[in-house]
């Protein structure tokens, strides 16, 4: 799901993380009361010298919260 989708149903871009992390923030989100919603990175999200590399297309994540709803 592309960027402007996920913002026309609520949810809020955060940050990219690298796969280590991934489940330490998907839990403190969780922990804060946010649904949280794990997307593969899209190329111009990543750095120039990012773009190429497999690892950073495959494995990061971009996290999106929002409010859960009723």
């Amino acid at each position: 799901m592309n960027e402007r989708a996920l913002r026309q149903d609520g949810w809020t871009r955060r940050f990219i993380v690298a796969p280590a992390r991934i489940e330490e923030f998907r839990a403190l989100y969780e922990r804060l009361g946010y649904e949280v919603r794990l997307e593969l990175p899209e190329p111009e999200e990543l750095r120039v010298e990012c773009t190429g590399c497999l690892a950073a297309t495959l494995l990061f994540r971009t996290v999106y919260t929002r409010i859960p709803r009723p």
